[in-house]
C-alpha cells in the first residue's frame, strides 16, 4: 500500500538516515523539509525503490510524520543562564514539532482507514528526569527535550485516532553526537568507549519500531472484531 512520509531535518543526521531508508522502501512518497535549501542536494541522489518519489504537491494526506530536526549545545551554567538562552532551544526543539504536529493535524486523521496515522518526535535521554545527569553542560537542550516529551504524550493521550510517541534513537553517529564528544572531551571526560550506530542503521531500527506498533495495533482490532 502506497504511503506518504514527512520528516524534518531531512538533509543531514539521523533525518537524512531516514530519508533513505524509506526512500528504499516501494511506494513510498518522502517529503523532506530542510533549514538551508541549498544543502539539500545530496537527497535528490539518494536511491529509490520501484515507485517511491522524493517531494510531492497537493497531498491530501499524511501516513507518517517524523519530526527529526534539532539543536543541540552547552549551557555552562543553569542558574546563571538567562530565560532567552534556553527559550532558544525549547523553541527549536520543543515548540517547532509542537507546531508541525497542529500544522498537520488535519492531514493525519485522513490517511487510510486500514491504518492510523503516526507521529513520531525524535527525543533523547538528554531530556530524561528519571535517568538524568549533568556532567555535561547541557541542561537548555535536556530541559527543551523534556518539555517536549511531556506534549508529545499528552497529544498522545489526547489524541485516539492516530499514535503519536517521542522516540529516543539512542547514541546516533551524527554531527551533534560528535560536537557532544568534542565538548566532553574538552572538559576532561573519555566518552571514546561509548558505541554509536549509524544514523542509517538507526533509521531503519526507527523504521521497524513503525512497522511493530501498526502490527500490534491490527492484532488487538482483529481481536475485538
Amino acid at each position: 500500500m502506497p504511503t506518504t512520509i514527512l520528516i524534518t531535518g531531512g538533509n543531514r543526521g539521523l533525518g537524512k538516515g531516514l530519508v533513505a531508508t524509506y526512500l528504499s522502501t516501494p511506494n513510498t512518497t518522502v517529503i523532506a523539509t530542510v533549514r538551508d535549501p541549498s544543502k539539500s542536494e545530496s537527497l535528490s541522489t539518494l536511491p529509490k525503490a520501484s515507485g517511491s518519489s522524493l517531494f510531492s504537491h497537493n497531498l491530501g494526506a499524511l501516513d507518517i510524520v517524523i519530526a527529526s530536526a534539532g539543536i543541540s549545545g552547552p549551557t555552562h551554567s543553569l542558574a546563571e543562564a538567562p530565560v532567552s538562552e534556553l527559550q532558544k532551544y525549547i523553541d527549536v526543539n520543543a515548540y517547532g514539532p509542537f507546531e508541525l504536529f497542529k500544522a498537520v493535524h488535519p492531514l493525519l486523521p485522513s490517511s487510510s482507514a486500514e491504518k492510523k496515522a503516526k507521529f513520531v518526535y525524535i527525543s533523547s535521554a538528554g531530556g530524561s528526569l528519571s535517568a538524568m545527569y549533568n556532567f555535561m553542560p547541557i541542561p537548555a537542550y535536556g530541559a527543551s527535550k523534556a518539555l517536549a516529551n511531556f506534549l508529545f504524550k499528552w497529544l498522545a493521550l489526547d489524541n485516539k485516532d492516530m499514535i503519536i510517541w517521542a522516540q529516543n534513537p539512542g547514541n546516533v553517529d551524527t554531527d551533534m553526537a560528535r560536537d557532544g564528544l568534542d565538548l566532553a572531551k574538552s572538559l576532561g571526560f573519555d566518552l571514546s568507549s561509548l558505541s554509536f550506530t549509524s544514523p542509517e542503521e538507526t533509521a531503519r531500527a526507527i523504521k521497524k519500531v513503525v512497522c511493530v506498533l501498526e502490527f500490534r495495533r491490527r492484532c488487538e482490532c482483529d481481536r475485538s472484531d
